[in-house]
């Protein structure tokens, strides 16, 4: 599983994701954000939720090989 953020980027990539909820929840928390909020798995198999990375909500993704990224909450 690949954790690196590249929230620069923004580079998801979709496809069949086989990690777990747990799993996606960890790759997000190693990348220092905390209050991750409920998971979901969209059809492209990217697992997206909001959490807080240095007093800032945003919406965090990730795709199928541990990719984690992130974006604004709206």
């Amino acid at each position: 599983m690949d954790t690196t953020e590249n929230a620069a980027e923004g580079t998801i990539t979709p496809g069949a994701n086989s990690f777990t909820e747990g799993q996606a929840r960890s790759a997000i928390e190693k990348q220092g954000y905390a209050q991750v909020g409920g998971l979901s798995q969209g059809e492209d198999g990217v697992w997206t939720a909001t959490a807080v990375k240095d007093g800032v909500e945003s919406r965090v993704s990730v795709d199928y090989k541990g990719v984690v990224s992130a974006s604004p909450a709206s």
